[in-house]
């Protein structure tokens, strides 16, 4: 039996894919296997139209996050797809599908999983990167040395094998003696695994390996942004746009290509970039070429000749290609500018005729159709509620496709924004159903089934309504009435009151079955109440809640039942009492006398919170209440107040600035006070007017003790 051929590479390296493109035009294969998500042979076929890259597979499992194949033009992978389909050879991944146990912690297959190991190893030789090392000693090597310095470099690095290493050799082994057994194959991979694949095909039978199908690969867009290192994804090369100038251009033409491209933005930014700075960045590339040994001048040479020239001032931290990872907001301009021109803005797109689900069709067509296309940069659109594009939107957002957010509720304003999580959420949707509608009536259904609180099956109606699924509404109506019966707590009551409200409002279908429960449900309200024993803050904002529905839907034993807690609830529901009772019938006990009565002192600003959550503007408008608060607030001893000012902050912060200013012109005559500002704004921090507060009155015990 001869030999297959195992071509262990760096994904993302041109050098690797002038390697495999060499060898499979000379070697001729009948099959090529490539390490990918061998789920998608079967639409393998895809990958062969005339896209433009880059491009990647998208792996999903529902209830699980992504994993991304990521190819550009120099990816040995694309390479080997391409050239190997050119050749007449059959084509097919090789790999673990992305859902499988063995990628659980890889957000990207083609990553440096080994990049530590990498990073010592160039410091061991000298070099300040992993990236530096590489360009030197193996992307510049010659042709006749390139294999030789590529087996040393990964057999190096093969240190350290996990588990999930040895599960995906031994799938991608089993999948070589199958493919060996049928002729003559290539077979493409990271370096890291090739020579354990070399020997290790022999150990399985010539049967293709089955996997258990969790999830779905489909073909989206991606970017060079998303591609590069400095992105945030670990790839096997940074900086894309300059690697594209490599395979396109050769050294010299990726050189020439950023150089020009850094002068560009930075003259477009104006900045100061003179040709005699021009002349010294371009002559200290080279004579750091020379210095440094390389055969070719490198994208390192080049980046250290820009930064001697243009960065005129001394710089804090390491320069960003001597590691890995995002930029660090303190990164300088000049550097930022920099890594972005090397990384490039070049987006895929699919060609056409790439099969899409029925789903991404019914969608991309009705954004079309009611102009709600995503944009870049974002867009704002208010749109409204009931409306087919509110329902469009609505459903975007509960089957979570990228792009689209509500901004606020009420008007309701959506930002639509382009990115390029579109097409893979829109993908990862249409596993639940074949339109949009089905779609998120299923994405429903599922949360629906595993609810049973009043709050949380009120949400889902009001989910439901403003997506327009009617039927799913109704479902969720009968799911609501026993959890309101049997909600025992305040707040979540008032929650599902207030959805179930909204439903309605939005559904006219719904109003009579609706303005039913409502009623029931408040009247519930009403007996939770007068049983509870002690404020718990909630209460108050619910409280908020149901005084708009009891607006809407009014009720006389209301009145009645507010009279009874604003007379002995505890302090907090107190105030909240007395506040819906002028706020719902302008009328009520008298605020002055009630403030007055607060005992502990220290209390008056949890009353005041309810008081304030509940009835703002009667308290603007009473002016002798007003005069009480001032006179209780500046009468209360250094240890009382300090107690309740936490308290009392939380109660003022209700009114907005234009009311806290309407207050603060009331009480200049009586502070002696000439501008609102003087009240209104300190140059102290909230806890350091506190400590100011706390000392003063440290101050003025420790004089009366000592008899000052």
């Amino acid at each position: 039996m001869s030999e297959p051929r195992v071509v262990g590479v760096r994904h993302h390296s041109p050098a690797c894919a002038r390697l495999v493109e060499r060898l499979i035009l000379q070697e001729r294969p009948s099959i090529v296997l490539i390490e990918g998500p061998s789920d998608f042979n079967d639409r393998i076929s895809q990958l062969q139209l005339d896209h433009q890259l880059p491009l990647a597979l998208c792996s999903s499992r529902q209830g699980e996050r992504r994993a991304y194949t990521p190819f550009c033009d120099y990816s040995p992978e694309w390479v080997a797809l391409r050239r190997g389909a050119e050749v007449g050879a059959q084509v097919l991944f090789m790999d673990l599908p992305a859902w499988h146990p063995a990628f659980w912690d890889t957000p990207n297959r083609y990553h440096d999983r080994f990049l530590l190991d990498e990073e010592r190893l160039a410091r061991q030789l000298g070099y300040d990167s992993s990236d530096g090392l590489w360009d030197a000693w193996v992307e510049q090597a010659a042709e006749h040395d390139f294999e030789t310095r590529l087996a040393l470099y990964f057999t190096e690095l093969r240190r350290l094998v996990s588990d999930q290493d040895l599960q995906r050799e031994a799938f991608m082994a089993q999948c070589l003696a199958w493919a060996q057994a049928r002729g003559q194959t290539l077979a493409v991979c990271g370096g890291f695994h090739a020579p354990i694949l070399q020997q290790a095909w022999r150990d399985h039978p010539a049967e293709w390996p089955q996997t258990e199908l969790d999830g779905q690969t489909c073909l989206v867009p991606f970017s060079f942004s998303r591609l590069d290192s400095f992105s945030g994804y670990a790839s096997g090369m940074p900086s894309p746009e300059y690697y594209q100038g490599l395979w396109e251009e050769g050294w010299q033409g990726a050189a020439r290509r950023c150089f020009q491209a850094v002068v560009a933005r930075l003259r477009a930014q104006h900045q100061s970039v003179s040709s005699a700075d021009l002349i010294a960045a371009w002559s200290s590339a080279e004579m750091l070429q020379r210095i440094r040994g390389h055969r070719h001048l490198s994208r390192i040479d080049l980046l250290d000749g820009l930064v001697s020239a243009l960065v005129k001032e001394a710089l804090e931290s390491p320069l960003p290609w001597s590691g890995r990872g995002r930029l660090e907001s303190s990164t300088h301009p000049v550097l930022r500018v920099l890594v972005e021109v090397f990384s490039g803005t070049r987006r895929g797109r699919l060609h056409p005729a790439t099969p899409r689900p029925s789903l991404a069709l019914e969608v991309m067509e009705l954004l079309h159709q009611h102009n709600l296309w995503p944009t870049h940069p974002p867009r704002t659109l208010q749109v409204t509620p009931g409306s087919p594009e509110s329902h469009l939107l609505h459903r975007l957002q509960l089957l979570e496709v990228a792009g689209f957010s509500r901004l606020q509720k009420d008007p309701e304003l959506w930002s639509l924004s382009e990115t390029l999580e579109f097409e893979p959420s829109l993908w990862e949707a249409s596993a639940l159903g074949n339109s949009l509608e089905e779609a998120a009536v299923q994405a429903l259904e599922r949360l629906l089934a595993a609810q049973n609180g009043a709050a949380e099956v009120g949400a889902l109606l009001a989910q439901a309504s403003q997506a327009g699924l009617l039927e799913l509404c109704r479902r969720c109506l009968q799911r609501l009435e026993p959890a309101l019966r049997a909600e025992s707590q305040v707040a979540p009551l008032a929650t599902a009151l207030t959805d179930l409200d909204i439903s309605a409002r939005l559904a006219p279908d719904l109003l009579d079955v609706a303005r039913g429960l409502i009623h029931s449900g408040l009247e519930r309200a009403l007996w939770l109440l007068e049983g509870l024993g002690g404020d718990q803050p909630e209460v108050v904002e619910a409280l908020a809640g149901l005084r708009d529905l009891w607006r809407r839907y009014p009720d006389a034993s209301v009145r009645a039942v507010m009279q009874r807690l604003a007379a002995s609830a505890p302090v907090g529901l107190r105030g909240a009492s007395s506040g819906l009772l002028w706020s719902l019938y302008a009328e009520g006990p008298s605020l002055k006398v009630a403030v007055r009565g607060v005992y502990p002192p220290e209390n008056l600003g949890d009353f005041l919170h309810g008081l304030f959550a509940l009835a703002r503007q009667s308290v603007l408008e009473q002016e002798e209440l007003l005069e009480e608060l001032h006179q209780l607030l500046t009468g209360l001893e250094g240890e009382t107040f300090l107690r309740a000012l936490p308290a009392l902050r939380l109660a003022f912060q209700r009114f907005p600035p234009a009311e806290k200013q309407e207050i603060a012109l009331r009480l200049l005559p009586r502070l002696g006070l000439s501008h609102p500002r003087q009240l209104l704004r300190s140059s102290l921090s909230t806890a350091r007017a506190q400590q100011a507060a706390e000392l003063d009155h440290w101050v003025e015990q420790e004089a009366q003790r000592l008899g000052w």
